[in-house]
């Protein structure tokens, strides 16, 4: 009985070893790249609320008012942040994309790699149910069980 004990503890091993080879980094990278993607769309959605059209968007109300004030807060952050960018030398005529519409490339191209790295992890997760040392060490074990019960 302690051989088969023995057998099952290396099978086990074998099989998170086959699991660590086709899971592990799958998931680690599916779920970074969840986690930033979800910044990044709600950061998104920020950067729209507080854009010329959010005081329009909510009216005369109190919320109006209220994003009215951190439109010209936001209005004043941008202004000292683009003084600066004089100061080191970047001109009027440098091109680039807007903050709004960096952000919302950046959180499409991070949801598109979230569901490349989950098509991946699922794949991984079925090459591992089939392999041989999965595959030995779940036998093993339901044996074992079926031996205990009796």
């Amino acid at each position: 009985m302690d051989e088969r004990k023995l057998r099952l503890k290396q099978l086990k091993k074998a099989s998170k070893k086959a699991k660590r080879k086709y899971v592990t980094l799958w998931k680690t990278l599916g779920v970074l790249f969840l986690v930033c993607a979800i910044i990044l769309s709600v950061s998104t959605g920020v950067v729209k609320l507080f854009d010329n059209a959010g005081a329009d968007m909510v009216g005369d109300s109190f919320l109006g008012s209220f994003v009215s004030a951190m439109q010209e807060a936001y209005h004043h952050a941008m202004h000292a942040l683009t003084n600066s960018f004089a100061m080191y030398g970047i001109g009027l005529d440098a091109t680039g994309m807007p903050l709004f519409a960096t952000l919302l490339a950046a959180a499409v191209v991070l949801w598109v790699l979230y569901t490349i790295m989950l098509v991946l992890w699922i794949r991984g997760k079925k090459k591992w149910k089939k392999s041989e040392a999965y595959l030995d060490y779940k036998t093993l074990k339901s044996t074992m069980k079926q031996e205990k019960q009796k």
